[in-house]
């Protein structure tokens, strides 16, 4: 399985043809790390997506390494590995379009965990600009 978004080793110069999927969803990566547990930092830059969610950790997962944040791009939260952090969830506004991406969730235990599918349920209901979409907690 191939991600589309380590399919550039090189930085990509934005505005450049091959740069426009990155300006869309904001961020550009290279590759990713070992199977390790990732250390998750919330940060409060679009406060909806992060209400009521903890800093915690996953089980063992891929911390996807990143070439650039393309502006415009808020940080939604940071993964330590080790000693080795990188962006895992962000959010972009491209040209008038929101976006809402994390690069959590290869594994199917943390997919199926309930903070993981709250967490994405709150970023694409921001996405849609549907935060006032009543929302079912994934552990009832």
């Amino acid at each position: 399985q191939m991600c589309i978004r380590d399919s550039f080793r090189k930085p990509v110069k934005a505005g450049a043809a091959n740069a426009k999927w990155f300006e869309y969803i904001g961020l550009q990566s290279t590759g990713h790390g070992p199977k390790k547990p990732i250390e998750i930092a919330f940060e409060n830059n679009v406060p909806y997506i992060t209400k009521g969610i903890i800093n915690g950790s996953t089980g063992s997962e891929e911390r996807y390494t990143h070439v650039q944040v393309f502006q415009g791009t808020q940080v939604v939260a940071r993964g330590t590995q080790g000693k080795s952090k990188a962006v895992v969830a962000w959010t972009n506004d491209y040209n008038g379009v929101r976006v809402f991406s994390t690069s959590l969730g290869h594994n199917n235990f943390t997919v199926a965990d309930s903070r993981y599918l709250d967490f994405v349920a709150r970023g694409l209901l921001w996405a849609v600009k549907r935060e006032d979409a009543p929302i079912k907690k994934a552990d009832q």
